[in-house]
């Protein structure tokens, strides 16, 4: 639109969580051509703590939803395993959004302790973890990705690429 929108405001009621709990530091957002946005927020208030005082949201205007908060089941990783922080979200075209978070929780070391995540395919869904297997690299694992770079990125189709270094099968 030919207007400014709010999208969010720090100290106001960060959009899909209980009342109470506001926008604390907002982080650049990613942008595209449809008025979509998506970013990186703390959160402060009523029960928020270290667990749980951050998120990803994207929408349009002011109109944005919560993606993923820190403290939540990490998608597509098993029960126990946490969102405990995030890289800045990329947005495409069609606004899905995909992400570098790092993890918590039960099985998680050093070695597993980061990944990717897209809403390429229409549902926010684990593309990459440290310790899986590389997609297309038999007998090689996704060792760190490359958190220098734009990673990740997705296109228009909601094709989601990303920098990793790999390492052999032990």
């Amino acid at each position: 639109s030919a207007n400014l929108d709010l999208v969010a405001r720090e100290g106001s009621q960060a959009h899909g969580t209980l009342i109470g709990v506001n926008y604390g530091d907002l982080f650049p957002p990613a942008l595209n051509a449809a008025n979509q946005t998506a970013f990186v927020a703390r959160l402060a208030g009523s029960g928020v703590d270290g667990t749980n005082d951050g998120g990803i949201w994207s929408g349009e205007g002011g109109n944005v939803d919560l993606v993923a908060r820190k403290g939540s089941q990490a998608a597509g990783t098993p029960s126990g395993v946490n969102y405990s922080g995030f890289g800045n979200p990329v947005l495409n075209a069609a606004g899905q959004t995909a992400f570098m978070a790092s993890l918590s929780g039960v099985g998680v070391s050093s070695s597993n302790d980061t990944g990717i995540w897209s809403e390429g395919s229409g549902n926010l869904n684990l593309v990459a973890r440290e310790g899986m297997q590389a997609p297309g690299a038999e007998g090689y694992v996704n060792d760190t990705f490359d958190v220098l770079g734009p990673t990740p990125v997705i296109n228009a189709a909601g094709q989601t690429a990303f920098r990793a270094f790999l390492r052999g099968f032990i």
